[in-house]
């Protein structure tokens, strides 16, 4: 499979197997439709969730535990399982996923082929 960001300002082209979007119209068992894939900025991606919360939007980011060395010692720090890519759905039935193109640090919508 192809993945290709689609966006005014975006244009990134890669191959990878970590989202899965459909259409608009179509709706889960609960009503509130499927979920899709934003590209974030980079580093941006708790931004992203954030703001799409803030717009009624359910959004998932999945991370990871990392040990980092620093002067003080290891530390742990959670990172995106998927850098730059934050998952989300729309909060009830029948919201728009149009209002997500206007949020902070969101480039594009991510579509399979």
């Amino acid at each position: 499979m192809r993945m290709v960001a689609v966006g005014a300002k975006c244009e990134v082209t890669e191959s990878s197997h970590i989202g899965v979007l459909a259409s608009d119209a179509s709706t889960t068992e609960d009503g509130r439709g499927d979920w899709y894939v934003a590209y974030t900025q980079p580093k941006r991606e708790q931004v992203a969730v954030t703001n799409l919360e803030q717009q009624g939007f359910e959004a998932y980011l999945p991370q990871y535990k990392a040990f980092k060395k620093s002067p003080a010692g290891v530390l742990a720090a959670f990172e995106p399982m998927f850098p730059r890519y934050v998952f989300f759905r729309p909060g009830h039935a029948g919201q728009s996923i149009s209002g997500a193109r206007s949020t902070r640090c969101f480039l594009c919508f991510v579509i399979w082929f």
